[in-house]
C-alpha cells in the first residue's frame, strides 16, 4: 500500500511543479507550443493504448463506447461553458484557475476511481 501511496505521489507532484514554474517563467511560444504537442500525444495513447482497451476488456464495447461518449461529450460542454464563463474575465487572468480545477477534477476524479478500484 505504501508503494501505491509513493507513486500516487510522485504522479501528481508535477501538476503544482508545472503550475508553479510556469507561473514565474513565460516560455518562448515554440517551446510552449512544443510542450501542449507532446502532453497531448501522452493524453491521446494513454487513453488509446492503455484507457480504452481497459475499459473493452472490463466491459465489452458497449460500455466502453458509450462510456468514452459519454466522457467526450460532457468535457465539451464544460469546456464550452467554461470558455464562456471566464472569456470576460481572462485578460485579467480570474477564471483561469477555476477552469483549470474543473479540468483536472473532470479528468482525476474518474480515472483515479478506476485505478483505486482494482
Amino acid at each position: 500500500m505504501l508503494q501505491v501511496v509513493a507513486y500516487a505521489f510522485l504522479a501528481s507532484v508535477a501538476l503544482p511543479i508545472g503550475a508553479l514554474v510556469g507561473s514565474k517563467v513565460e516560455l518562448p511560444r515554440p517551446v510552449l507550443a512544443s510542450l501542449l504537442g507532446f502532453a497531448s500525444g501522452a493524453l491521446i495513447s494513454a487513453v488509446a493504448f492503455e484507457l480504452f482497451d481497459e475499459a473493452f476488456e472490463h466491459g465489452g464495447v458497449g460500455y466502453a463506447g458509450i462510456s468514452f461518449l459519454a466522457g467526450a461529450t460532457v468535457f465539451v460542454l464544460l469546456d464550452g461553458w467554461l470558455t464562456r464563463r471566464t472569456a470576460r474575465r481572462a485578460s485579467s487572468g480570474a477564471g483561469i484557475g477555476f477552469a483549470l480545477l474543473a479540468g483536472v477534477t473532470l479528468d482525476g476524479v474518474p480515472e483515479n476511481l478506476a485505478m483505486g478500484s482494482r
